[in-house]
C-alpha cells in the first residue's frame, strides 16, 4: 500500500501567506563573510610564525657569542699579561711565550670551560699557530682563530670562524747604561727631526707644557725672553677659546693639547743610526 508524505504549509492566522523564519544572531554571524576568516590567513600564520622564532633566537644566539668573546679576550689578556710581567725571567727558556699560553689554556678552569663552550671541536678547535712566539722588539703577539658551532646546522655544512688577538710588551724594563747592546753609544731622536739628542731629558723632546690665560700672552715671554706667536699648525679648524697652552723653550702658543706641535714620539737609536741627523746644540755640542 503506498505512502503519500503531505507536506504542510503552516498559515497565518491573519492570512494564507507564508511565515518567514528569521535566522538567529549566531547564525547571521556565521553566514556573514566579513566575520569569516580565509583559509589563507591561517596558512600564512602557521609559515610566519617558526620564521619570526628563528630570527629572534638568532639575535639571542649571536648575543650569547659576544658574551662569550668577551670572557675568551680577557682570559687571552690575563694571560699575556703574566707571560709579560715573567717573561725576563723565562729568556733563557726556549719557547717561553708559547709554554705560558698552552699552560694558561689548559689549565683546569680555562680547559673545561672551553671544552663547554661553542667553539667546534671544544678545546681541542683553539688554534694558535698565527701567533708570534718569538717576542721580537719586546712585544708578546697571541692570536688565536676558532670556529662556533651554529643550532641545528651540522659542523660539516656551515660554522662561524672568528679570530682574536692580544699584543703585550713584556716587563722587561731598560737599561741604565747610555750604551746599546752593540756597545754603540744611544742617542734619542724624533720622527722626521733634523738633530739628535744625548739627553732624553732634553727640553727640545721632552716639553714643559703651561696653561694659561690668552690676556697673558703680550706679557709672557719664553727661557730665551721671546714673545709668543700664534701655532700655525693648530689655528685653522680649533675652537679659540680664552685659554692657551705654551712651553718655556718655545716660541708657539697652541689652542689645544691635542696640536701635533706639542707632542714628542721620541726613539732610541744607536748613535751610528743617526744618519745626516747632527747634535742637539741644547744638550750637546756640535761636532
Amino acid at each position: 500500500m503506498p505512502f503519500v508524505y503531505e507536506k504542510k504549509i503552516k498559515k497565518n492566522k491573519k492570512g494564507d501567506s507564508l511565515q518567514v523564519q528569521k535566522p538567529t544572531h549566531r547564525e547571521r554571524a556565521f553566514l556573514n563573510p566579513k566575520h569569516s576568516a580565509p583559509g589563507n590567513m591561517t596558512l600564512e600564520a602557521a609559515l610566519m610564525l617558526p620564521l619570526f622564532l628563528l630570527v629572534i633566537l638568532s639575535i639571542l644566539y649571536f648575543l650569547v657569542i659576544m658574551d662569550f668573546q668577551l670572557k675568551l679576550q680577557m682570559k687571552l689578556e690575563a694571560i699575556a699579561r703574566e707571560t709579560a710581567r715573567t717573561q725576563y725571567l723565562g729568556e733563557e727558556i726556549p719557547g717561553y711565550a708559547y709554554l705560558k699560553l698552552m699552560g694558561g689554556l689548559s689549565s683546569p678552569e680555562n680547559g673545561k670551560w672551553l671544552e663547554n663552550s661553542f667553539i667546534s671541536g671544544g678545546s681541542s678547535g683553539l688554534g694558535i699557530a698565527q701567533s708570534d712566539f718569538s717576542v721580537k722588539d719586546g712585544v708578546i703577539d697571541y692570536v688565536v682563530n676558532y670556529e662556533i658551532q651554529i643550532p641545528f646546522i651540522p659542523d660539516r655544512i656551515m660554522t662561524l670562524p672568528f679570530v682574536q688577538r692580544c699584543r703585550f710588551r713584556t716587563w722587561t724594563g731598560s737599561s741604565l747604561s747610555a750604551e746599546g747592546e752593540d756597545g754603540q753609544q744611544v742617542v734619542y731622536v724624533t720622527p722626521g727631526g733634523a738633530v739628535y739628542h744625548m739627553d732624553p731629558c732634553c727640553t727640545h723632546i721632552n716639553l714643559s707644557i703651561q696653561k694659561r690665560a690668552i690676556y697673558e700672552l703680550e706679557e709672557l715671554r719664553n727661557a730665551e725672553g721671546g714673545i709668543y706667536t700664534e701655532c700655525s699648525l693648530c689655528e685653522e679648524g680649533e675652537v679659540k677659546g680664552e685659554t692657551v697652552y705654551v712651553t718655556e723653550e718655545g716660541d708657539r702658543w697652541h689652542y689645544t693639547l691635542s696640536c701635533s706641535g706639542l707632542k714628542r714620539n721620541v726613539i732610541e737609536i744607536d748613535i751610528g743610526d743617526a744618519g745626516d741627523r747632527r747634535l742637539c746644540s741644547r744638550c750637546g755640542k756640535e761636532e
